[in-house]
């Protein structure tokens, strides 16, 4: 098996990074689900919207007086924020610093850099409130309005002069997208400059609101502004990433396809069974939901396991006798196997051979499998084996990791005893006198 303890190669360190041209996301979360070539990562890395009110916020902190946590965090965040760029310092920092090269997804660090912004700027909002001056936020907001209305132009001239643009698409393509059936299609069609004109009206509105709220003092209506600009911001991308691209009508229907519940999977070749590579498209490996175990290729997500790394790099041979066989045969295939019971962690078989076999199980080994007697089970090029004796015999696979069993008990015990404390324990009241 593997474990997440091994450090991954430069190469594989430096990928999907939150590019220099993410950060417009500060005031366009919306941008980033379009202009793969502009961003040149993966869309989930791009992503860096903390809300108007926080960036506004963190203006103000980068002109006005800074309190030394503000400096810390400020210098730490833009520290994390060069790390998730990836280039010549996250190189320098996978070199020299420890632990870097144990974050698989480069632009994760833009996560902490954000931490740092969002506290930096509650830090200068609470100085603004007990200050009760907001000149400068004012002041920033209304450059930002500014600004947004000069990327809402700038848009609308650029899509006008390249017919980049959905109204284009709507116009030469009208025919095919009448349909309510192809909305989705419709999303697809909404290019860079679509993004921009359609949520520069949000942000100037929104904006706007602050502007008048703050001259007014009224911090309820800030609180609900902020809270409609982050659900706002949230909803418009949802539908431009993962499985939001297909319609759910889509999705439904393919997974209808697979069976039900948890069924106990058939016997048969792996290599009879079939892969669906535009079902694996949608919604990711086929066999995690066709529900027979078993795959002619490389799984590499959700978690590459070594063990079906080295079966995947065997020779042909090798693979040709697995290939030719069921996930749970007998070694010496001179009986009958039969699954008697199937779950995640429980395997059970009836075995009818006329010499003593083996119970191959096409799963990867760990040390927590157990067979029937209680005793672990031995790794068989890497997945498991079960010992079983002669004519009609009962065996069972079932993991039981005893080590997690009793962290787990203890840990319930802890929370009732925390429970049973808070409820009961009643602390004195200090004396008055």
């Amino acid at each position: 098996w593997m474990t997440r303890g091994e450090k991954i190669s430069l190469s594989e360190s430096l990928l999907t990074p939150t590019s220099l041209s993410s950060w417009i996301s500060l005031i366009f979360p919306f941008a980033t689900t379009k202009n793969d070539s502009l961003f040149l990562t993966d869309i989930s890395m791009r992503n860096c919207y903390i809300g108007l009110l926080a960036v506004s916020l963190l203006i103000v902190f980068l002109i006005g007086k800074k309190t030394r946590l503000q400096k810390f965090l400020f210098v730490a965040g833009m520290l994390f924020a060069l790390l998730a760029s990836g280039g010549i310092f996250k190189t320098l920092s996978y070199n020299f610093l420890p632990f870097i090269g144990y974050v698989r997804l480069n632009g994760e660090f833009r996560i902490f850099s954000l931490l740092c912004f969002i506290i930096i700027a509650a830090v200068q909002f609470e100085k603004l409130i007990k200050e009760n001056i907001f000149i400068k936020l004012v002041l920033v907001f209304k450059i930002l309005f500014a600004a947004v209305i000069m990327f809402f132009l700038w848009a609308i001239i650029a899509a006008s002069v390249t017919q980049e643009s959905l109204i284009y698409s709507f116009i030469f393509q009208r025919g095919e997208l009448n349909s309510p059936m192809n909305m989705k299609g419709i999303l697809n069609l909404i290019s860079f400059y679509d993004t921009i004109i359609l949520q520069a009206p949000i942000q100037i509105l929104l904006l706007f609101f602050f502007i008048k709220s703050f001259n007014k003092r009224n911090f309820k209506f800030v609180f609900l502004l902020v809270l409609a600009d982050l659900i706002m911001a949230t909803l418009i991308n949802v539908p431009f990433t993962g499985v939001g691209n297909t319609s759910v009508a889509q999705v439904q229907q393919v997974i209808n396809t697979s069976p039900k519940g948890l069924p106990i999977p058939a016997l048969i070749q792996l290599k009879d069974i079939a892969e669906e590579p535009e079902k694996t498209e949608l919604l990711g490996h086929w066999s995690m939901y066709s529900k027979n175990i078993g795959s002619t290729s490389p799984i590499l997500y959700p978690i590459v396991l070594t063990s079906a790394q080295n079966y995947f790099i065997r020779s042909h041979a090798e693979q040709t006798y697995l290939l030719q066989k069921p996930y749970a045969f007998l070694e010496d295939s001179s009986g009958n196997l039969q699954v008697n019971s199937f779950s995640g962690n429980r395997f059970s078989f009836t075995a009818n051979n006329n010499k003593p076999d083996s119970i191959i199980l096409l799963q990867n080994w760990y040390p927590h499998w157990k067979d029937q007697n209680g005793k672990q089970v031995v790794s068989w090029n890497g997945f498991i084996q079960i010992p079983v004796g002669v004519n009609e015999q009962k065996a069972s696979a079932v993991f039981r990791p005893t080590i997690v069993l009793y962290a787990m008990l203890a840990s319930l015990i802890f929370f009732i005893a925390l429970i049973l404390l808070l409820i009961f324990y009643k602390p004195k009241s200090p004396s008055l006198s």
